[in-house]
């Protein structure tokens, strides 16, 4: 019987002889052309985006990458004089704001780049990590020591300018403070600065005369007295009078740098004829500092050293 077009047969398939025509045939070879080009287009397009995308990454990143990180603190750390130091510092401060030196027999550090170089000068500099990384502003951790002294723990701020990477800020143990927040502070208290409260109580720094610096430290207004920078002064005055001591730790309990001066101290002559109050205070000051810098090296063989001598 004859199939109807209702009848549920599958249509017969459209001819394909007009493609064997001249004409088909140009058509069809127009097509792959055209589809040549569009991926030919496509790829270029890839290409170029890629690069792009690189070329951006790595002139306009959004953060110090951990490779940037690891070239400046090696840069740091292999620097061999301050000139070489000061061409990866960025921050300015007004001249004689520095803060007070662990070495003080050492001429005034006048700029960052002079204050790293002197402890890179004087002492084993050596990286011990970083923190914040890729972000825009990591910390570079870097120890300082002697060969049997602990000197200084110093973080070392860096950031990106159109230079490239440079250290804009350094915090010091040896203050527990940043640079960025001493300076701060010293433009906070500029006026009480030039007052005859402090006139006095640089006086009697000068001449050692502990019960009258802390006499004149006590008479300065509470927003100076809460100010570490004269207790800066102080410890390195008086580095193992526990008048000075008691004075300073009424006054700033959390003040990590108050452990680490006795710290320091009890270090001298391998912790001999020390008094058993700045040998409990270094013992007492270990943890905190293990906490901050994760140093076990360093930490486990003080506290050994520390207890042999008597701390507690």
């Amino acid at each position: 019987m004859a199939e109807t077009p209702d009848s549920g047969a599958a249509a017969a398939p459209a001819p394909t002889a007009a493609v064997n025509t001249p004409r088909g045939q140009r058509q069809q070879r127009r097509q792959r052309r055209s589809r040549g080009v569009v991926l030919a287009l496509a790829a270029v397009g890839a290409v170029l985006f890629t690069s792009v995308t690189v070329w951006l990454a790595s002139s306009n990143a959004p953060y110090v990458t951990h490779r940037e990180v690891m070239a400046i603190a090696v840069a740091i750390e292999g620097a061999q004089s301050v000139d070489e130091v000061r061409r990866m510092v960025r921050f300015d401060a007004p001249a004689g704001t520095w803060p007070v030196s662990p070495f003080p027999s050492e001429s005034a550090p006048t700029d960052l780049a002079s204050w790293i170089w002197l402890f890179k000068s004087k002492t084993s500099y050596a990286y011990l990590g970083a923190r914040d990384e890729q972000t825009e502003r990591p910390r570079l951790l870097f120890r300082a020591t002697l060969p049997t002294k602990l000197i200084d723990y110093q973080e070392l701020r860096v950031a990106r300018d159109a230079s490239g990477i440079r250290v804009v800020d350094l915090y010091s143990m040896f203050h527990d403070r940043w640079f960025s927040e001493l300076l701060h502070e010293r433009e906070r208290l500029a006026d009480a600065l030039h007052g005859p409260q402090v006139a006095a109580l640089t006086a009697a720094v000068t001449s050692r005369d502990a019960p009258a610096a802390i006499a004149m430290y006590r008479a300065l207004p509470d927003t100076v007295r809460a100010s570490v920078i004269f207790g800066v002064e102080l410890l390195s005055a008086f580095p193992i009078d526990e008048r000075v001591f008691t004075e300073l730790r009424e006054q700033h309990r959390d003040w990590l740098a108050l452990g680490f001066h006795a710290l320091v101290c009890a270090q001298v002559d391998d912790f001999a004829n020390k008094p058993a109050w700045l040998l409990d205070a270094a013992l007492q000051v270990l943890p905190r500092i293990k906490a901050r810098t994760d140093d076990d090296e360093w930490t486990i063989s003080l506290t050994k050293a520390l207890k042999t001598a008597g701390a507690k």
